[in-house]
């Protein structure tokens, strides 16, 4: 199953299982990938921009939950086949296929999934009803956690950095790769945040900006605890904006 976002197309992953396992791929890229009737290709406007990716491999059963986090979601399928005993096992998963959403409060779920290789992803999702940020508004709070994210500053009504609550959230305007190779998030459309701390913590890899409109889409985040994923994520960081003083 491929999908975006009901409000944006933007916003895309795939889901791809057998009976014994598959994937759920999360990332950024527009129009990525093309339907099944269409030959496979990355998009060209994709190229002038940075995206993020994350692919992880799940066990059959996992995907009853991930079914769940989809519906929360609020995704637009524009290609699906779900063959009846996949359907019967993954009713969400039909049920998202068939554009489906939560339709009662909360408007937010959190998950843990257990990837085939038996490590562990802390999914949250938020149903467009939510009303609120993903990433100050929730994530923070969950994982306990300064956050810097990183994500594509050319939204409309982009929300500052936030320090008014307990854990502050900070956008990154600047990322680099080493001291030759840095970007401004202006160019980077990729969505991704890191624990801002100095003890290894979390990196997360999503679909979200941060920005007034986004605070009524569904979208979400997967998140690691993994200390080289969440250094390797968190070296990038260049310069962010600090909170204005009160």
């Amino acid at each position: 199953m491929t999908a975006g976002n009901s409000h944006h197309p933007l916003f895309t992953g795939v889901v791809l299982l057998d009976q014994k396992q598959g994937f759920w791929l999360i990332h950024s890229t527009p129009h990525f990938p093309p339907s099944s009737s269409q030959k496979y290709d990355y998009p060209s406007n994709a190229f002038h921009n940075g995206q993020s990716f994350i692919c992880v491999t799940y066990p059959y059963a996992q995907f009853k939950d991930i079914g769940t986090q989809l519906m929360y979601n609020t995704i637009t399928p524009y290609d699906s086949s779900i063959p009846d005993p996949f359907s019967s096992d993954l009713p969400d998963l039909q049920s998202a296929a068939m554009k489906k959403q939560v339709t009662n409060p909360p408007w937010n779920r959190q998950i843990t999934l257990t990837s085939a290789g038996g490590k562990p992803f802390t999914s949250f999702a938020k149903h467009a009803r939510f009303g609120d940020d993903l990433y100050s508004g929730w994530v923070s709070s969950v994982l306990k956690s300064d956050l810097c994210v990183q994500f594509w500053l050319n939204s409309r009504g982009i929300l500052p950095s936030n320090c008014s609550l307990s854990y502050n959230t900070y956008d990154i305007e600047d990322i680099s790769f080493g001291s030759s190779l840095s970007y401004s998030s202006h160019v980077d459309h990729s969505k991704w945040c890191v624990s801002w701390s100095d003890t290894p913590g979390w990196a997360c890899i999503g679909d979200m900006n941060r920005d007034l409109e986004e605070m009524h889409r569904g979208g979400g985040t997967l998140c690691t605890s993994d200390p080289m994923i969440w250094k390797s994520f968190k070296i990038l960081v260049f310069n962010y904006s600090k909170c204005d003083k009160v």
